[in-house]
């Protein structure tokens, strides 16, 4: 189902349980915010192409 997900458009704007995300190790943690953090570059990167 995650990666069903991931292939469409239907997970943005949803948030994570807090239940899985302390079940989560340090690094998996680490690689969860440097994907929030090439989205946002890549959401960025968008709107300035658009302009």
């Amino acid at each position: 189902m995650y990666a069903q997900k991931l292939e469409g458009d239907e997970w943005i704007g949803e948030k994570m349980e807090p239940g899985k995300i302390d079940k989560m190790s340090d690094q998996q943690l680490g690689q969860l915010y440097e994907l929030m953090q090439a989205i946002r570059k890549k959401q960025e990167e968008d709107a300035n192409s658009e302009q």
